[in-house]
C-alpha cells in the first residue's frame, strides 16, 4: 500500500481519483470502481501498491506488440481489480476480483514485490522490456511510475497493455518512461462501450491519439465477439479510424471464446478474422494481425510496399527476419517499429512539450478530422438529440419502467428517425460523462434510510461532491426529468434520492422538463407512469418542431428487444447454470444473475387444516443451501426469491398462440441466457404471465388487435386509469385472460414477451443467522391467495432448486444496546434471525428486550411459539407481550398491548434503546400513535437510527 498522487482532496474528507475518466468520488473508507484506490481519511492509497499477482516472463508478440523488438522477452506483471465492467472478460478471475463485495483488505493481492525488484527480477531474466498487463495497469499507475522510472535508468523499456481509460494526468505521469503501448480498441460504438463495458467509448479513441502523438509505440488490439463487434461496418468505421491516424499502426485482430458473464456467443470463426483482414487491408492498413487462432499467414509480416514476408511467424515465434535496419531487405522501404535500439523506426519522434499534446490545448486532432468526414461517424445524431434514459434499481421494478418508457418514444411517429434513445443501467453509466449530455431521463426507487438503489451509488457520490455555489452551471446543457417510485409508509424517506437528484440537477444548471413525477407502491392511485410518459415524450418531441397528435402511434415492428429470441433448429435444450468459477468463488448475484439454491428444510407451521371461525392461513419454514463463502448475509436482510408461473397457465398462453413449448430457442442480448432454453422454461421463469396484465402491455396488444372495436377497447384500458382499474385489476386479469377476451389479437412469440414484464424477485426478511448457521439461510412465507411466489413456494419439496439473492436492509440490531421488537403475524420473520444471533452474545454483553407479538389465535397461529417460549426459559427475552385477535369477542392488537405496557417504552426512552416494528402497514399506523404519545415527532429516533421500521 502508498499513498496515491493522482486524486483531489474534497469536503468531507471525500477525495476524487484522477487516475482514469471515471473520475470516482470516494467517501471516506470506500474504494473507486476499480476497487484498488481506497480513501483513508481523506487521503487517497494505491492498496495493490508494491505487489504482484500475476507475474511471468512472456514473448513480446504475447502482449502482443509485433512491432516492438521482436522475439524479445517481456518480464510481465498484473494486479486484480479493472476500471471497467466488461461483461466479456477474458481475464475475470483477477480482474473482476474487487467485485466480489469482499473489502480489499481480504482479498489475496499475490506477493510482495517493489519496484527495486522487479527491476533486479527483469534484468536476472534477461528481459528487454517490463510490460504492465493481465489486468488494467492503469489503476496502479504509481506502482508503473516508480517502477518504470527506475527501469529506465538501467535501459529496461516499459510497455503498458491498456483498456485506454486512463485520464489525461496519468498520461502525463507515464508517457516519459513508457515506450511502448496496446490498447483494446473493443469496439466502435457508444452502445457497445456502454452497455458491455460501463463506459465511453470517445475517451478511448482520444487517447489512442494522444499516445501516438507523443511518440511511444502504438499498436492495437480488437477482441471480436460474434453478433457484438463483428459487422462490416463497425470493422470498416474501426479501420477507418486507425488509417486516419496512421495506417502504420498494426492492428491486431483476436478471436474471443465464451467466458465470464457471456456464455452464449460461441468461439469467433475463423473466417469472421479473415473477413476483418481483408476490411483492414481494403480501408489501406499496412499491418494487420489474427490472434487466438492458428494461421500463420495471418500473423506474419509484409512489407507495405513490395508485399513480401518481412517477419516469418510461426504463432508468436519469430522464424525468420528479412528487416535489416528498420527497412525491408527486398525493396529497401521502410517499416515503421522499434526493431532495435540501433534502427528504431517510430511513427514520431518525442516532443519537447506533452502537456499541449495531453490537454490538447493547440490540438488539431486527426480524431476530429475523421469524424468530419460524412461518410464515418461513431453516431449521426448530433448531441441536441440524444436522450438517455438512466435506471437505478434494487430488484428491477424501474428497469422495466425505463424500458416501457422506450417502447412509448418508439411508438411515437419520427422519434426513432430524430432521436438516438438508449436505456441504460447506472451501474454501467459513466457518471462523469453527464454534464455532456443533452437530455437526461431518470426513474429510480429510494432504498433504505432515503440512499439510492445499489446500482445508482456512483451517480449519488458525483452529485454529492459538488457544490451549487461553486458550479452552478455544471449541468446548464441537459434537460431532465425525473421519475421516484417509493413507499410513503417511510414518511421522512419517502422519495428521498430522487427528491435529492431533482434538487441538484436544478442547483447545478439543469433545465427541467417536467416537474419531478413521485409514484407511491402503497397507493396505485397515484401510479402516474402512463399520463407522465405521455407528457414527457410529447415536451421533447414536440420542442423538436415534431407535433405529437392525441393516441396517435407508429404502425410498425414495436418490440422492446428486452429479450432478443432467436428460433434454435438443434433441438439441445441445457440448462442455465449458477455463474461461478471452478473454486465456486462468486463475482455478483443479483436480480440479474441470481444463485441457484436447493431446499434442505420445509415445514408448517401453522394447522391451517383446523376448523376455525376465520379463513385459515398456511405458514411455511424453507431453509435453503447457500455457499457461505459467496453468499453472506445479516440478520435483518432480505432473500430475494424468483417465482415461476403455473405450467398449466404456460400451456394455455403456447396454445392461444399457436406454439409449440418444447421449441428451443436461444435469446441473443441477455447474459443470463448461456444456451438455449425451451418456449416452456423460458415462460415459466422470465416472464410474469400471472399477474395483472399492465397497462403498457395492452398498449401493445392493441397493434396486433384485428378487429377495430377490440382496438378501441384496448387502447381506452391503456388510457384511462379508472376503466383499466374497474376492469382489468379488479377482475385480476393476466395476459392469457385479456387472449381469451379479445380474440382477434394475433401476435407473435417475440413480440408478445416482450410486451410483458419480466418476471420479478419477491422479498422475504430472513429468518435466520448466518453466524449460527452459515451454510443456510431461512425464509417464512404465508401463502396468500393468487399470490405467484408464495404459491410456487409452498409447492415445493426438499431438494428443489430456487433462483435467489440477497439484498442488504436497515434493519439492524445491536444485543448491546437495549431494545423493543413489535411483530404481527408473518413479521417475526426478521426478529427470529436476530434472537439467533442474540444467543452468540456473552451474557455480560447483552442488554434488555422486550418482545411483543400479535396473531390471531395462541394455539394455531403462533409462528415459532415453542423456539420463543425456548428463548424467554433461557433468559434471553427479558419480557413478552403477546396479542391475539380471534380469542375472544374482544380484538386485542399489539398497539392495545403496548398501550398498556407504556413503562418498557419509557425505559427505551430513558436508556437511549432501539425499536423495532415489522409488520403490516395498517399495524404500522396504529403502533406508532402509541410510539408518538412517548417520543413525539418519530422523525428524531429514525434520524438517530433508533426506530427501524418494515411493512408490507
Amino acid at each position: 500500500m502508498s499513498k496515491a498522487i493522482l486524486f483531489e482532496k474534497l469536503d468531507n474528507k471525500s477525495v476524487k481519483c484522477t487516475c482514469c475518466y471515471r473520475r470516482c468520488v470516494i467517501a471516506n473508507g470506500k474504494t473507486g470502481e476499480c476497487g484498488v484506490r481506497k480513501n483513508r481519511n481523506g487521503e487517497l492509497f494505491l492498496e495493490v501498491y508494491g505487489y504482484g499477482k500475476s507475474v511471468h516472463v512472456d514473448p513480446i508478440e504475447k502482449k502482443p506488440l509485433r512491432h516492438f523488438y521482436p522475439s524479445s522477452f517481456a518480464y510481465s506483471i498484473g494486479s486484480i481489480g479493472c476500471n471497467f465492467t466488461c461483461s466479456f472478460c477474458q481475464n475475470w478471475k483477477t480482474s473482476m476480483a474487487t467485485r466480489q463485495g469482499i473489502d480489499i483488505e481480504d482479498l489475496d493481492i499475490g506477493k510482495k514485490l517493489s519496484p527495486e525488484q522487479i527491476v533486479k527480477n527483469c534484468i536476472k531474466e534477461n528481459c528487454k522490456s517490463i510490460a504492465y498487463t493481465y489486468n488494467e495497469p492503469t489503476i496502479f499507475a504509481e506502482y508503473i511510475y516508480d517502477t518504470a522510472k527506475l527501469a529506465h535508468k538501467k535501459g529496461i523499456k516499459n510497455v503498458m497493455v491498456s483498456n485506454g481509460y486512463m485520464s489525461p494526468e496519468t498520461i502525463e505521469l507515464l508517457s516519459p518512461y513508457i515506450d511502448g503501448i496496446n490498447i483494446d480498441l473493443k469496439a466502435f460504438t457508444n452502445e457497445f462501450y456502454q452497455n458491455l463495458s460501463g463506459v465511453r467509448l470517445s475517451p478511448v479513441l482520444r487517447n489512442i491519439e494522444r499516445w501516438y502523438r507523443l511518440g511511444v509505440w502504438v499498436e492495437l488490439t480488437t477482441l471480436v465477439i460474434p453478433d457484438e463487434n463483428d459487422s462490416d461496418e463497425e470493422l470498416e468505421n474501426i479501420a477507418k479510424f486507425i488509417y486516419g491516424i496512421d495506417k502504420n499502426i498494426p492492428w491486431n485482430v483476436s478471436a474471443y471464446h465464451d467466458d465470464f458473464k457471456m456464455q452464449n456467443h460461441g468461439r469467433t470463426p475463423l473466417e469472421t478474422l479473415k473477413r476483418a483482414y481483408k476490411i483492414g487491408k481494403k480501408q489501406g492498413l499496412n499491418h494487420i494481425y489474427l490472434g487466438n487462432v492458428r494461421s500463420d499467414k495471418h500473423t506474419s509480416t509484409y512489407c507495405p510496399n513490395c508485399n513480401k514476408m518481412i517477419m516469418k511467424r510461426q504463432r508468436r515465434v519469430l522464424i525468420e527476419m528479412n528487416i535489416s535496419k528498420g527497412c525491408c531487405k527486398f525493396c529497401g522501404t521502410e517499416v515503421k517499429g522499434i526493431w532495435s535500439d540501433e534502427f528504431p523506426k517510430p511513427y514520431l519522434e518525442r516532443p519537447k512539450d506533452i502537456k499541449d499534446i495531453i490537454y490538447e490545448t493547440n490540438s488539431n486532432s486527426n480524431i476530429l478530422d475523421i469524424r468530419q468526414n460524412p461518410t464515418f461517424s461513431i453516431t449521426h445524431f448530433d448531441k441536441e438529440h440524444r436522450i438517455a434514459i438512466l435506471f437505478g434499481t434494487q430488484t428491477g421494478t424501474t428497469e422495466e419502467l425505463a424500458h416501457q418508457l422506450l417502447l412509448r418514444f418508439r411508438l411515437t411517429p419520427h422519434v426513432e428517425s430524430s432521436f438516438d434513445i438508449n436505456v441504460i443501467d447506472l451501474e454501467n453509466y459513466s457518471v462523469e460523462n453527464l454534464p455532456s449530455e443533452s437530455i437526461v431521463i431518470i426513474l429510480t426507487s429510494t432504498y433504505g434510510n432515503g440512499e439510492p438503489p445499489q446500482n445508482a451509488h456512483r451517480l449519488w457520490k458525483y452529485l454529492q461532491s459538488f457544490n451549487s455555489n461553486q458550479t452552478p452551471h455544471l449541468l446548464e446543457s441537459i434537460k431532465y426529468s425525473i421519475l421516484g417510485i417509493g413507499s410513503s409508509i417511510y414518511s421522512e424517506n419517502y422519495q428521498k434520492f430522487s427528491r435529492f437528484l431533482d434538487h441538484q440537477f436544478e442547483k447545478l444548471g439543469a433545465e427541467k422538463i417536467l416537474p419531478l413525477n413521485e409514484i407511491d407502491i402503497t397507493n396505485p392511485s397515484s401510479n402516474t407512469f402512463n399520463s407522465w410518459s405521455k407528457n414527457l415524450i410529447k415536451e421533447i418531441v414536440e420542442s423538436q418542431g415534431i407535433v405529437v397528435k392525441e393516441n396517435q402511434l407508429k404502425n410498425s415492428n414495436i418490440s422492446q428487444n428486452k429479450f432478443e429470441i432467436q428460433m434454435d433448429e438443434s433441438n439441445q435444450n441445457v440448462p442455465i447454470q449458477n455463474f461461478v468459477n471452478e473454486n465456486n468463488q462468486k463475482m455478483y448475484y443479483d436480480h440479474t444473475n441470481p444463485y441457484i439454491s436447493e431446499i434442505i428444510q420445509k415445514k408448517e407451521l401453522s394447522q391451517s387444516g383446523k376448523k376455525r371461525s376465520y379463513e385459515p392461513r398456511s405458514v411455511y419454514f424453507l431453509e435453503m443451501r447457500i455457499n457461505s463463502r459467496i453468499m453472506k448475509y445479516e440478520a435483518g436482510d432480505h432473500l430475494c426469491v424468483f417465482p415461476e408461473n403455473d405450467p398449466k397457465l404456460v400451456t394455455q398462453l403456447c396454445e392461444r398462440i399457436k406454439i409449440d413449448p418444447m421449441k428451443p430457442i436461444m435469446i441473443k442480448n441477455d447474459l443470463r441466457f448461456q444456451n438455449t432454453i425451451t418456449i416452456g422454461e423460458f415462460l415459466t421463469k422470465y416472464v410474469d404471465i400471472s399477474s395483472i396484465l399492465p397497462q403498457n402491455s395492452l398498449l401493445i396488444l392493441s397493434q396486433y388487435c384485428k378487429n377495430k372495436k377490440e382496438k378501441k377497447k384496448i387502447l381506452l384500458y391503456e388510457s384511462n386509469q379508472e376503466i383499466y382499474q374497474k376492469e382489468i385489476m379488479r377482475e385480476k386479469l393476466n395476459i392469457i385472460d385479456v387472449l381469451k377476451k379479445f380474440p382477434s389479437i394475433e401476435i407473435e412469440f417475440q413480440e408478445l414477451v416482450n410486451s410483458l414484464p419480466r418476471m420479478a424477485p419477491r422479498l422475504y426478511s430472513i429468518a435466520s443467522s448466518f453466524n449460527s448457521n452459515p451454510e443456510s439461510v431461512g425464509i417464512l412465507v404465508r401463502v396468500v391467495q393468487n399470490g405467484l411466489c408464495s404459491g410456487y413456494l409452498s409447492h415445493k419439496e426438499i431438494g428443489s432448486k430456487i433462483s435467489i439473492f440477497l439484498q442488504k436492509s436497515t434493519f439492524k440490531y445491536n444485543p448491546k444496546i437495549p431494545s423493543v421488537f413489535i411483530a404481527a403475524g408473518i413479521g417475526i420473520a426478521p426478529f427470529y434471525g436476530m434472537l439467533m444471533e442474540r444467543t452468540l452474545v456473552p451474557d455480560s454483553q447483552r442488554k434488555s428486550l422486550v418482545f411483543i407479538y400479535g396473531c390471531r389465535n395462541s394455539n394455531d397461529d403462533f409462528l415459532l411459539k415453542k423456539e420463543i417460549f425456548e428463548l424467554k426459559e433461557n433468559h434471553l427475552i427479558d419480557k413478552t407481550l403477546f396479542a391475539f385477535s380471534r380469542e375472544s369477542n374482544k380484538k386485542v392488537y399489539v398497539q392495545h398491548v403496548l398501550k398498556d405496557n407504556i413503562d418498557c417504552l419509557k425505559d427505551i426512552s430513558q436508556n437511549q434503546g432501539n425499536i423495532f416494528l415489522c409488520g403490516t402497514i395498517q399495524m404500522g399506523k396504529d403502533v406508532r400513535k402509541v410510539l408518538e404519545s412517548v417520543f413525539g415527532d418519530l422523525s428524531v429516533l429514525r434520524q438517530k437510527q433508533r426506530l427501524f421500521e418494515e411493512y408490507w
